[in-house]
């Protein structure tokens, strides 16, 4: 796995993900959609797919991610120590 300068390998549920070296925290949404947040999101339902979301800071989408560890409003993961 070839990570570039300003990316870091963060573990999310055992499958090895590169994001940019900002990110701290990794969620799924309803639509099985994984993104990547700078600060701590919460959850908004006021739209047809269900996601986290975040004031202050960064956030990236990542790619589809089939979340199969129970219910996607348990897929949030601090990453912030993992370099």
């Amino acid at each position: 796995m070839r990570v570039g300068e300003g990316e870091k390998v963060v573990n999310y549920f055992g499958t090895q993900v590169i994001v940019p070296a900002w990110v701290n925290w990794l969620a799924v949404d309803k639509c099985e959609e994984l993104y990547a947040y700078e600060n701590e999101p919460y959850v908004d339902k006021s739209d047809d797919c269900d996601r986290w979301y975040e004031d202050t800071g960064k956030s990236i989408f990542i790619g589809e991610f089939p979340f199969k560890e129970g219910r996607w409003v348990n897929s949030l993961v601090n990453v912030s120590s993992e370099a």
